[in-house]
């Protein structure tokens, strides 16, 4: 992505003049974390290396959420609650 700044777009008014809440709000949420990080960048600079950190740290995370379908199975059958014992015969009908 390629990042510049217009100048011609905004105009610099006081802190405590400023109300953009109405712009903020109207952006979604992944619009919002990427115009925090692009602030991020500007003031601090850019850093490949802790991007990189941050990427394999998040997908060890994502790895560590799932269990086997097998234990699935066993946690389902193991708990007894009538939704967990549906879900139970749910899924070894699909196996």
């Amino acid at each position: 992505m390629d990042e510049k700044i217009r100048r011609d777009v905004f105009e610099v008014v006081e802190l405590h003049e400023a109300d953009d809440s109405d712009y903020w709000l109207d952006r979604s949420p992944i619009k919002r974390i990427e115009a925090i990080e692009f602030m991020r960048k500007v003031m601090y600079g850019h850093d490949r290396v802790s991007e990189r950190l941050q990427r394999v740290l998040t997908v060890a995370e994502l790895k560590e959420n799932f269990i086997s379908k097998d234990d699935l199975l066993a946690n389902k059958r193991a708990s007894g609650r009538p939704q967990d014992l549906v879900d139970f015969d749910k899924l070894q009908n699909k196996a």
